[in-house]
Formats: C-alpha cells, structure tokens, sequence
C-alpha cells in the first residue's frame, strides 16, 4: 500500500504543482532537479544526525548565512522594501523551521521514506492555501493533484 501511495503521491504533486502551461517547455526544470537532489540529500543526511533542534538550528543558520552572504553580493542595490515585509518574512522563516523541526520528529519516529515521502507532498499543501488565503483559483489539474496528495496520505499511512 506504501509503495501505492508514493506513486499516486509523486502523480498528485505534480499535478498540484503545476502552471497550467503544458506545452511551454520549462526553463527551470534544471534547477529544480538540483533542488530535488539538494531536499533529498538533506533529508538523508539530517536523519543520520542524532537529536532535533540542534541538527535544525545548525542547517538553518547555515542556509541563513549562505544565501544572506549571496544575496549581498548579487543584489547589492537599495534595501528598503526589506523592512516593508520583514514580518511576513519571519513568519515564513518561522513556519520553514518549524516544519524542519517536525520532520526531524517525524524521521526518528518512524521510517525516514515514509516522512519524506509526506514531507514531500506539501505543493499540494501550498495551492490549498493558496486558495484558501489569497483566493487563488485552481486548475482542473491542480484539484486533481490536491485529491490524489490526500489518497496518497491514506495509502501511506495504511501500509
């Protein structure tokens, strides 16, 4: 049933997650592959880490000071829209540590594919809340895709 719900999960993220724009071929799809194998590393490497906030703390400020020390090298123009979004950006800050945090719980708990697996299907989770939040509409597709993450759920947490 596990092995089920990762396809059917793998079919509903990606349904979920697209744009609408089936033919246009996607400039990005090299740079989400890197993000995939960068995520999937991740998610392997932290579980072979023994304790929960400290591996968390130690990721994230790491993340923190890579891109902080990038972002001020490419983009060093004016900086005042920053303290404009400054709370929205520490409470996806916050929400991005958290969700760390519980998947850390999540892999020592239990098996650390079936916690990536359902890490894994939160671009369903973003168009729901894209629709509930900013009234977004969703595509035929991305409706789809947002059925199959839950059955997906199901048939993981069944086998």
């Amino acid at each position: 049933m596990q092995l089920w719900g990762f396809g059917v999960g793998l079919l509903g993220v990606w349904l979920a997650s697209q744009s609408g724009e089936f033919g246009r071929r996607s400039l990005g799809l090299g740079y989400a592959a890197l993000a995939g194998l960068g995520f999937g590393g991740y998610f392997v490497l932290i579980d072979r880490v023994e304790g929960l906030f400290w591996p968390s703390a130690f990721a994230k400020l790491t993340a923190a000071v890579l891109v902080l020390g990038w972002a001020l090298r490419a983009f060093p123009g004016p900086r005042q829209e920053l303290g404009r979004y400054l709370p929205l950006l520490i409470l996806a800050g916050l929400l991005d540590a958290g969700g760390n945090v519980l998947f850390l719980a999540a892999a020592q708990a239990g098996r650390l594919d079936v916690a990536a697996v359902l890490s894994s299907l939160y671009p369903a989770f973003t168009a729901v809340l894209a629709w509930a939040l900013l009234r977004e509409r969703l595509r035929p597709g991305q409706n789809l895709g947002v059925l199959l993450s839950l059955v997906a759920i199901a048939l993981i947490a069944a086998g």
